[in-house]
């Protein structure tokens, strides 16, 4: 077969994942092939050049010295490199000896550094009998070609491997060093090979020998732990492997038989936060049926502490080479001791499953798996993913009539252990009818990172139903027996249902009608366990279950079990972290009961009580209670409330709802609807706290709206008697709104208010004050920082500031008001604010009767406005003065098509606050304006209306293809209007523009919230009303000095939000005296 022969066997293994030690020989047995060869100078270049052609490899070499003893050449290369892609590699010095017997070769300081990634598509695995049949080959090859070339000693020294994939942390390189070896050869061949790896020594070994008329060949290493083959994070140490190969094959080649036996030593895992788990060993046995084409485990043991599981099973190959292979196992011992739970192992007299490897995409799909035991069952299906994207692991099961305690020993440790640790520690006993769970493991749980484990959503769900469970905590002292249910797990959340059970007290049974259990997140550091229930019981009972709790609220009552009788229903629950000595005031309790003839023979704030029937609150601040009882032989009403943490008090907790307040002369209307709790609890001498839950009422006051269900909470503190008082740490607190401060009560009159805080939006910083007058009524002043009142001109805008009104429909008449405020920077809108707003105003009780208001919208010059209403001897006289109209109006978000228009508003109040004046914008734009761009259209569309005009555009020719996309200017607006109540007439109002003019008039109902506009619409006003200008022509074919040539009557009507526009188009054509036929009425 020769050299050529050895070197092109060898060629099969040289892909991207190259052997090293193939590579190292080839070069090796190139330059002896060269060396013996007739060479010619330079010596160096042409060895080099030599190596290239025959091998596609390039090399380089330092030196070569050559020295003819007698009987014995010697040739010593030294330095030779070489580097391609994914592997270099470097020799410090190769001595070759020729002498008249053979070949020796020393090889000292290799160094290889390879990517064994390699690169592209690994190919099909090839077939059991093929691959075994392959490795004999290649074996055969190297065995004639050391004959051939007459090598029969290579020695290693000093070697190293770095195996290190491009782009992973270098943490995951695989180094193996002090590389010694040696191979002797001949016809028959061993290879003796030591290196140091991650887990320390590793010894190899290789033997083939010639027997009868056939090959045996023997491969053995010892020494290998899991790092050296692949970076497994979970793996921490050990797990030290053993394995030796033995293949048989006749003269030909052919396989006649091989094994595998592997040997794992002690190893520890860990999954993410885990403790660790330790496996003890594992054996394993593979036999070949060449026949067959069929890999049998003929056993496979696997040893953990007290569990033990032995598998056998056959292992086939697909028909197409990427198809995957097909298994089956079964297992005759298998053995479950879970190392934390006191119990016996649990031992599983049926199991088998059967699944598929699919080695090209490094999937192992675990079809079905059944297990079965004399005390339950489970069948399940898992996926596990070792591919770049993993490893992973997915499956799902069913299970079938089975006892906790079963399912919890045959639980690995290794699966979602802080659901299995909640499951421990809260179920005890019973049987599962049936359940199912699903299971999704990331690389983040398999990586043995703590600090990236994280349970992706979805990843853990658990159903079950159970029967004659115990529920309890090891922190909480109570456990529900003889429970039935559900129980669910989703992910790090647990909950379970109770549908029935029973808590033993020394005091007889609390029957649990119904209850939950409910974990949160099993993970959180402490955990939270909430538990409620619904319970009957004798009274007693619930008293000897209160003070197991170690209740120091309920000790202090000094009441026992045999104090008290009657019987109970209550509803129970229990917030509490889980952990050890969790102190009592990190615990949130409560008891919500009805007594039925229930008495106590010891006194209860110094009162005995029998025949109550009574409803009883006791939680981890205080006991209170209401019904009817007979108290000190006495039949009363009972509202009696103790604070564990103060003294005794006869307050109360009520409830107000609407009737109750309109019943007390409190109503609030539309302001508050719906139930509000009051508590009232009595402190030392007349000092009272006070708090308001508003949370189930519905809240509607100007700046300020929260519906049923949202939180508000007013509190504080009161000293004083009913009509005299002080409220201080005044607290309300609800979604946005804050208050904070206090106030005084005089002679049954609001005499003084001090908030400190005053907020309607959250980052409102506002103080609020009102003091009584003299003269009667309040002084009211505000100074805001910042505030947002966006809310407030909201309410304004929608016209919810009317006050409350009697039932005639008469405002109710407020007190006397003199009102200053100051605003740095106050929000109107959702991109409006007003700076330096100044406010300050007199009510009379009946009218406003002063006011003055000044501001800078957005903070520019350009924004600034002004507002005075001062008293005259014929009404009140209102003045405005707003540099840009559009601005404001956008402001307040009552019109935002409007840019520009300065403008002055004169009007005048008479006595009967009917408000009468003018309104005068000018220099303005309007953008978008859809009602005018209708109108000028249905001008345009005209000439399609009439035969006689058709085709004629009765605009002027200057102004009939007028863009609008920019908006329509106008020079000026002049409108008089009067309002009486809620109705504004505009009696006259005209437009005029250089490309648009118009008159309106019409009215206005704010209560009705309807518009009724008529006009007349003139195109090309500064033109077209020439004509109504000259005397006698102009009313005859202008309509008046305010009209024009051409013009179209229309009416916009309907509600204010959603007026429709009518347009009258004959009246265009009409001349102008004769177009007031055609207007609207």
């Amino acid at each position: 077969m020769g050299l050529r022969g050895a070197v092109g066997g060898l060629g099969a293994l040289r892909r991207p994942r190259h052997l090293v030690a193939a590579a190292a020989l080839a070069i090796v047995l190139v330059v002896l092939r060269l060396v013996v060869a007739p060479l010619s100078l330079p010596l160096v270049s042409t060895v080099e050049q030599a190596i290239a052609e025959r091998t596609g490899v390039a090399v380089t070499i330092d030196d070569i010295a050559m020295r003819l003893g007698l009987g014995v050449l010697k040739v010593d290369i030294s330095g030779l490199r070489t580097r391609q892609d994914r592997m270099s590699a470097s020799i410090g010095r190769i001595t070759v000896r020729q002498g008249l017997f053979g070949r020796t070769l020393a090889i000292a300081r290799p160094t290889v550094r390879l990517d064994p990634s390699g690169g592209g598509d690994r190919g099909p695995l090839p077939r059991p009998v093929d691959a075994i049949a392959g490795l004999e080959k290649a074996l055969a090859a190297i065995t004639n070609g050391t004959i051939d070339a007459g090598v029969r000693d290579v020695r290693i020294t000093d070697g190293r491997l770095d195996l290190i994939v491009a782009g992973r942390p270098i943490t995951e390189a695989r180094v193996f060093q002090n590389i010694n070896g040696r191979f002797r050869g001949g016809r028959d061949i061993a290879v003796v090979l030591s290196a140091i790896g991650a887990g320390g020594p590793i010894e190899f070994s290789l033997d083939r020998r010639r027997e009868g008329d056939g090959w045996t060949s023997e491969i053995g290493v010892d020494g290998i732990v899991p790092r050296d083959l692949a970076p497994m994070k979970p793996v921490q140490d050990g797990f030290t492997l053993s394995a030796l190969l033995k293949m048989r094959s006749g003269q030909k080649g052919m396989v006649s038989g091989a094994s595998l036996n592997l040997d794992v030593g002690t190893g520890t895992i860990i999954f993410g936060a885990d403790p660790p788990r330790t496996l003890d060993s594992a054996d394993l046995a593979f036999s070949l049926d060449p026949a067959a084409d069929r890999v049998r485990i003929e056993h496979a043991t696997f040893v953990a502490g007290g569990t033990l599981v032995t598998i056998d099973g056959d292992l086939s190959p697909g028909e197409a080479p990427d198809d995957p292979w097909s298994f089956t196992l079964s297992s005759p011992e298998a053995h479950f001791d879970a190392p934390d739970i006191d119990m016996p192992p649990i031992v599983v007299d049926e199991f088998n499953a059967r699944g598929r490897l699919d080695l090209v995409n490094r999937l192992i799909h675990f079809d079905q798996i059944h297990a079965a035991a004399p005390t339950g069952r489970v069948d399940a299906s898992l996926t596990f993913d070792a591919s770049s994207h993993g490893p992973a692991l997915t499956g799902a099961a069913h299970v079938g009539p089975s006892t906790i305690s079963t399912l919890q020993g045959a639980w690995p440790p290794v699966v979602a252990y802080d659901p299995r640790m909640a499951m421990l520690t809260t179920v005890l006993g019973g049987v599962v009818r049936q359940g199912d769970m699903e299971l999704a493991m990331t690389p983040l749980e398999l990586d043995g990172n703590p600090t990236t484990s994280d349970m992706i959503e979805g990843a853990l769900s658990i159903d079950m139903d159970f029967v004659d469970t115990t529920l309890t905590t090891p922190e909480v002292p109570i456990a529900v027996q003889r429970a039935s249910g559900a129980f669910r797990m989703r992910d790090k959340a647990l909950s379970a249902r109770i549908d029935g059970g029973v808590v033993t007290t020394d005091a007889g049974d609390i029957v649990v009608k119904s209850g939950t259990f409910n974990i949160r997140e099993l993970g959180a550091q402490p955990a939270i366990a909430v538990l409620t229930a619904e319970v009957e019981a004798p009274v007693s009972a619930v008293v000897s279950l209160s003070r197991r709790l170690d209740l120091p609220e309920l000790k202090n009552t000094d009441l026992t079990p045999d104090d008290v009788t009657g019987r109970v229903t209550a509803t129970l629950s229990l917030t509490t972290p889980l952990g050890p000595n969790v102190p009592m005031e990190d615990r949130r309790w409560s008891i919500d009961a009805r007594l039925i003839e229930a008495a106590s023979k010891k006194p209860i704030g110094g009162q005995t009580f029998t025949e109550a029937n009574v409803e009883v609150l006791i939680n981890e601040r205080r006991i209170a209670a209401r019904g009817r009882a007979t108290i000190d032989g006495l039949k009363v009403d009972v509202n009696y409330s103790e604070l564990f943490a103060g003294e005794k008090s006869g307050g109360a907790r009520f409830v107000l709802t609407d009737k109750d307040r309109r019943d007390r002369g409190i109503d609030t209307g539309d302001m508050v609807r719906g139930p509000v709790v009051i508590t009232l609890e009595q402190g030392e001498g007349n000092k009272r706290t006070f708090s308001a839950d508003l949370g189930e009422a519905e809240v509607s006051i100007p700046g300020y709206e929260k519906a049923a269900g949202a939180p508000l909470l007013a509190e504080g503190e009161v000293e004083g008697s009913p009509t005299t008082m002080t409220v201080k740490n005044l607290r309300v607190d609800g979604g946005t709104l804050a208050i904070a401060g206090g106030l005084d009560i005089t002679d049954g009159a609001l005499s003084k208010v001090d908030l400190t805080r005053f907020a309607l939006s959250q980052g409102d910083r506002a103080h609020l004050t009102v003091a009584s007058a003299s003269g009667g009524g309040y002084r009211v002043s505000m100074n805001a920082e910042t505030f947002d009142a966006s809310k407030l001109v909201e309410s304004v805008r929608k016209g919810d500031l009317g006050g409350d009104k009697k039932e005639d429909g008469e405002k109710q008449k407020l007190p006397p008001l003199s009102i200053a405020v100051k605003g740095d920077r106050v929000r109107l809108g959702a991109d409006a604010f007003a700076t330096d707003l100044s406010i300050e105003a007199r009510h009379t009780g009946k009218r406003l009767n002063r006011l003055a208001v000044s501001g800078r919208l957005d903070g520019v010059n350009a924004g600034s406005f002004g507002v005075q209403l001062t008293p005259s001897k014929t009404g009140r006289q209102l003045q405005a003065d707003v540099t840009e109209l559009g601005r404001l109006l956008s402001a307040f978000g009552l019109y935002d098509r409007m840019r520009g228009g300065r403008t002055t508003l004169e009007a005048r109040f008479d006595d009967e606050d009917v408000l009468q004046g003018r309104v005068v914008v000018n220099d303005f734009l309007l953008s978008d304006e859809k009602t005018l761009e209708a109108i000028i259209e249905g001008t345009k569309k005209i000439k399609d209306k009439s035969p006689g005009e058709r085709g004629r555009n009765p605009l002027p020719l200057a102004f009939q293809d007028q863009n609008l996309a920019g908006g329509l200017a106008f020079d000026r607006l002049n409108a008089d209007f009067e309002k009486k109540g809620d109705v504004i007439e505009i009696k006259e109002a005209i437009l005029r523009g250089p490309v648009l003019g118009g008159t309106a008039n019409g009215r206005i109902d704010l209560k009705a919230k309807t518009v009724v506009i008529n006009g007349t619409f003139i195109p090309a006003y500064g033109v077209n009303n020439l004509f109504g200008r000259v005397p006698l022509v102009g009313e005859i074919l202008g309509g008046g000095n305010k009209g024009g040539l051409i013009g179209v009557t229309f009416r916009l009507a309907g509600p204010i939000d959603s007026p429709q526009l009518f347009v009258n188009p004959i009246s265009a054509i009409a001349p102008g005296i004769f177009r007031r036929i055609f207007e609207f009425r």
